[in-house]
């Protein structure tokens, strides 16, 4: 629907009537953009529109002047529209909650002045074309369907419906009665007192150690060891197949068994177990011992034996044959970081090694060959004792020392 030619031509006239016979030239008029619209039609007629008020930045929508062939306006908050028109096409996407404000008029400047009182013919009938109207009584009264409304109207509560999770006066307790309450809940008494089955309770309940459940793998006082008491006998972890158990000394003394053992055991190096490969005295050559004539390795297919002869000369069957020692190489070091570890030599080829631990180390090491060092398993060294073995490289030599940052020095031929 538009204006013909002629009504545009009688435009100035038509609004110079409205005027005379006390027509409102403008009012406003609130748009609800809760809900989705695609060019949906007002029949707004006037010569501006301006966008007063919105809920907030997010109302927006746009604004056609005609379905078909207008361009879509902005329209938000500041929105000026100037032009004759007599329907108008708003656009909007769901903005729950969000609305504009607009005025529609005939003449801008007229905004700007007060209002104005208008007598209304009465009854009066009133359409807000489906959205919602501004009334203003200019504080008087004033009267809808015979009931008088003041221009702030009285509300009764009890009128009103209750909010959510509201509970009516049937269902909330009086002062001093009792609650039986089925299930825990938390309860404030306003740092008051509290009463539970004749109980007093304060905001902070006193809690008595001896009467709480004790932790699990906690013992009594009665299975605890007391300071200055002597527990007697006792018997340590005896059962068949079970793990070792760690028993401090405190650097005292400890007897098991009737035996007496200190802080840190004494080891007899009598007693240990040979490296494999070693001889004992008994087996060995001594110097300047003349140990008669020997036969090496004379099984048919034995493998060839290595024989060094110091330097000298050794008779084979008769027969004086120089066998190659090998040539003395510079030294090397095994030096541990850590105690109970075990360290291997770098490594070399060769011949034969002698290992000797340093004279300034505090404590035993334990050496093996081919194999890991295990202390009480192998041979040990105290400072300055050493060990010769035939061995084909310097990393077969396998120490673990028993007091850190200690040392042993390899000598080899190769």
């Amino acid at each position: 629907m538009g204006l013909s030619d002629k009504d545009i031509k009688t435009w100035d006239q038509r609004l110079i009537d409205q005027v005379r016979l006390g027509w409102e030239n403008y009012k406003h008029i609130r748009i609800d953009l809760t809900t989705a619209r695609t060019d949906q039609s007002f029949n707004f007629a006037g010569e501006f529109i301006y966008v007063e008020a919105t809920s907030s930045a997010l109302a927006v929508a746009k604004i056609k002047l005609n379905r078909n062939t207008n361009d879509a306006l902005d329209f938000e908050l500041g929105t000026f529209i100037k032009t004759i028109f007599v329907e108008v096409f708003i656009t909007n996407t769901a903005l729950q909650g969000e609305w504009l404000d607009i005025v529609v008029g005939i003449n801008f400047d007229y905004l700007k002045e007060q209002p104005v009182a208008i007598n209304i013919p009465v009854p009066l009938v009133v359409g807000d074309g489906g959205g919602s109207l501004s009334v203003d009584d200019n504080g008087g009264s004033l009267t809808v369907d015979g009931t008088f409304w003041q221009a702030t109207q009285p509300v009764s509560a009890a009128a009103l419906p209750l909010p959510a999770g509201a509970a009516t006066a049937a269902l909330q307790l009086p002062n001093g009665h009792n609650v039986v309450i089925p299930t825990p809940v938390p309860v404030t008494d306003n740092a008051g007192s509290l009463t539970v089955d004749g109980t007093f309770w304060q905001a902070t309940q006193p809690v008595s150690a001896a009467a709480l459940p004790l932790p699990a793998g906690a013992a009594t006082s009665a299975l605890q060891t007391q300071p200055g008491v002597d527990v007697g006998d006792v018997t340590v972890n005896n059962a068949a197949g079970a793990a070792a158990v760690n028993v401090q000394d405190g650097g005292n003394s400890l007897t098991v068994d009737g035996t007496f053992w200190q802080a840190t055991q004494p080891v007899s190096a009598a007693a240990l177990p040979l490296p494999a490969g070693a001889a004992t005295s008994a087996l060995q050559t001594q110097p300047g011992v003349d140990v008669g004539d020997v036969t090496v390795n004379n099984a048919a297919g034995a493998a060839a034996v290595n024989v060094q002869d110091g330097g000298n000369s050794l008779t084979v069957d008769g027969a004086i044959t120089a066998v190659d020692n090998g040539i003395a190489q510079p030294c090397i070091t095994i030096t541990n970081a850590n105690a109970d570890q075990n360290t291997v030599g770098a490594n070399h080829a060769c011949k034969r090694v002698l290992i000797r631990a340093h004279t300034i180390n505090t404590g035993l090491v334990w050496v093996d060959f081919n194999a890991a060092a295990v202390a009480l398993a192998c041979y040990p060294l105290a400072a300055g004792d050493s060990v010769s073995v035939p061995l084909t490289n310097t990393n077969l030599v396998n120490c673990l020392f028993k007091v850190a940052n200690e040392k042993v020095t390899v000598v080899y031929t190769n």
